[in-house]
């Protein structure tokens, strides 16, 4: 009863800070329904201190090294607020759980604008996150998305919320270490932009 009130009261929690974070994080926007992203054509978003967190079971998967390739979606041509900039392939990462050790993932999931800024800070979202994470006799799915805050200036994207949760669970280990379905999934850190050769910084107008 106390492990059931305690997650309880952790998904709790983590909703409030949610609302408090959206509230705090909204951005000047302009009077548009769309936005042009420019740059590329390639991305290649490096991350720094990820972590990947389930809440309720208050354990963190941790990542050394996380590398996310992309491709800017048809550059230069204005498109509605919401849809899809960048089309994001499968991290290269070095990720562990204190328990587990090493955890590869697999994901599919694209970047898209939310609001035109009149500043260099956007909010920039992950959108159609599908992904599968593996360890020893434990995988989990999980979809969802994140928003964050990218900032052309220094090409630099900051999660601010995250939407994502686990849909299935296989192997007894995950059952184990307590990693459910629906379990609520928080990404932390940042991930930068540092462009590959040939291609130039990500922006939006």
């Amino acid at each position: 009863m106390n492990s059931t009130l305690s997650r309880a009261m952790r998904c709790v929690t983590v909703a409030v800070a949610s609302v408090t974070v959206i509230a705090a994080s909204a951005t000047s926007v302009w009077a548009t329904t769309d936005y042009t992203p420019t740059g590329g054509p390639a991305v290649k978003l490096q991350g720094t201190n990820i972590a990947i967190t389930n809440v309720p079971a208050a354990q963190t998967i941790t990542c050394s090294q996380f590398t996310v390739p992309g491709t800017v979606t048809s550059p230069g041509m204005s498109r509605p607020l919401g849809t899809t900039a960048v089309g994001l392939g499968t991290p290269s990462e070095t990720c562990s759980h204190p328990l587990m050790g090493s955890i590869s993932f697999d994901v599919s999931w694209n970047l898209a604008v939310l609001d035109a800024s009149a500043t260099s800070s956007w909010r920039v979202r992950l959108v159609d996150v599908s992904g599968t994470a593996a360890w020893a006799n434990c995988e989990w799915t999980f979809e969802g998305q994140a928003d964050g805050l990218f900032d052309t200036a220094t090409q630099q994207w900051t999660p601010t919320t995250s939407a994502l949760v686990i849909t299935g669970v296989v192997g007894s280990m995950c059952v184990t270490i307590d990693f459910l379905p629906g379990d609520e999934i928080v990404i932390s850190g940042s991930l930068t932009n540092v462009p590959p050769a040939g291609s130039v910084p990500l922006s939006f107008s």
